[in-house]
């Protein structure tokens, strides 16, 4: 990442900085950065345990000389490593700075508590376990900041786009977000787009989008059937798609569920014409062809009755939601309610559990908590 990044990631930043009572200056570079994190976070002389025993205390009580030079050092040897394609890593790459800075305070604090003397009376003049209590705090604090991230609500409003493979995840994951509580809302701006198939003229369709969304910091998500597996290969060694951000079907979205959810999904939609067939049969055709669409396509036509599973699919891809919904929505449910803390299941649709959930699950965390 260079320096002239910077300013695509100012919005995050100074959400970030603004939660901490503090006001970025206008001169937005890569020095000035530094110097906040410095004068704002680096502890003087006189705030350390140790700064009896410190060869580069200063008695004028500067901001701690070590931690000013880790923290440039730190900055000069990683800054351009970061990853600009995701808009995040900067802020993240700021807050491990920062935690840095606390990480190394805290332990030379607990190391001082047990060697300077004074340090260590005046704490025990005010209680016997004081001492104790201060070493335990300040290890409990250093296992918080190895193990999270402050939660920010900056009121910022997050946008978030799903390409989607075609109508049959149009018009079904859409419904199945908003149950897993991922839809638009005051923090949090989510926009599908139905790609509509995948030939080259839409993956350099995507690769132009996607680098415009990067300049206006919109996170993007893909959803697409195994045979984009080549197009999502390429963009992602073109560093264009993160490897976080897509999930590939196994086959097609109707074939992620069982022959079973299907014929049943269809004879709620038109019993009479799907009565004709029945499941044995099914099982054993889809077995041989492993395509759901084509199986029930050439069942009716050996009955004499050509059938074109598009006329159907948006209706399936509704009714396939509902249930998907309902299975999400009875396995949290306890008396009294539904309980968010419980985690969202879906046996009939393994992929949906293993891919979907865990999808919305990151799109949660990442953005309605937007630092967390």
């Amino acid at each position: 990442m260079q320096e002239s990044d910077l300013i695509k990631n100012e919005g995050h930043l100074k959400d970030f900085f603004l939660s901490n009572g503090i006001n970025l200056p206008s001169e937005f570079t890569l020095n000035a950065l530094q110097d906040v994190i410095i004068n704002y976070f680096v502890p003087l002389c006189r705030k350390c345990a140790s700064s009896k025993f410190c060869k580069f205390h200063d008695p004028t009580e500067p901001p701690c000389i070590i931690l000013e030079k880790v923290i440039k050092n730190y900055f000069k040897m990683n800054f351009k490593s970061l990853r600009k394609i995701n808009s995040h890593y900067i802020l993240e790459f700021v807050k491990s700075s920062i935690n840095l800075i606390k990480i190394f305070n805290m332990f030379e604090n607990w190391k001082g508590i047990y060697i300077d003397e004074d340090f260590n009376w005046y704490f025990e003049s005010m209680h016997p376990f004081v001492n104790e209590h201060y070493g335990h705090q300040i290890m409990v604090q250093l296992s918080q900041y190895l193990d999270s991230y402050t939660s920010v609500d900056s009121g910022r409003e997050k946008k978030v786009l799903i390409f989607l493979e075609g109508d049959s995840e149009y018009f079904s994951v859409p419904r199945i977000f908003h149950q897993l509580e991922v839809s638009s809302g005051t923090r949090l701006n989510v926009r599908y787009i139905n790609l509509q198939g995948k030939d080259r003229a839409q993956k350099n369709k995507i690769k132009d989008n996607l680098t415009r969304l990067k300049d206006d910091e919109v996170e993007y998500f893909f959803i697409l059937d195994k045979d984009a597996r080549e197009i999502v290969a390429e963009l992602v060694r073109e560093g264009i798609l993160d490897g976080d951000h897509y999930i590939l079907w196994n086959l097609n979205y109707e074939d992620a569920f069982s022959e079973e959810v299907i014929l049943r999904s269809l004879r709620k939609i038109n019993p009479e014409l799907f009565s004709q067939l029945n499941l044995k049969e099914l099982q054993e055709r889809n077995a041989k062809i492993k395509d759901i669409k084509k199986s029930i396509e050439e069942l009716f036509r050996e009955r004499g009755s050509p059938f074109d599973f598009n006329t159907i699919k948006v209706e399936l891809a509704k009714k396939l939601s509902e249930d998907v919904v309902q299975e999400i929505e009875n396995s949290q449910k306890v008396e009294g309610g539904i309980d968010g803390s419980i985690e969202p299941r879906c046996e009939s649709c393994p992929e949906i559990e293993h891919k979907i959930i865990p999808m919305a699950k990151f799109i949660k965390k990442r953005f309605s908590d937007f630092f967390s």
